[in-house]
């Protein structure tokens, strides 16, 4: 966190950083992971579904698209879904 000259910045993780740290762990007992994100009535919908041995669990995290910051409607739906995605192993309990 650099709460320095100008606006206060909070740096997290990049989901593809965590996504190679955790990927190992889960392949090697035999998970597979996919993301959907369908936007319905102005909310994003992250999807996440991990499957193993013939068996699936999916979660589902909405919120409204990330505006902060002036983004456009692109960047806000992006922004949204790498959040929803970073924090979705915190859905399974990890």
């Amino acid at each position: 966190m650099d709460r320095g000259v100008g606006k206060g910045q909070i740096h997290y993780a990049r989901r593809e950083d965590i996504d190679l740290m955790l990927r190992p762990i889960y392949q090697a007992e035999g998970f597979t992971v996919t993301w959907n994100a369908p936007i319905n009535d102005n909310r994003i919908q992250v999807v996440g579904s991990f499957t193993a041995f013939g068996h699936t669990e999916t979660r589902e995290w909405s919120c409204s698209p990330d505006t902060s910051g002036g983004k456009q409607n692109p960047q806000a739906a992006g922004s949204t879904i790498s959040y929803g995605q970073r924090i979705f192993p915190r859905c399974f309990g990890m």
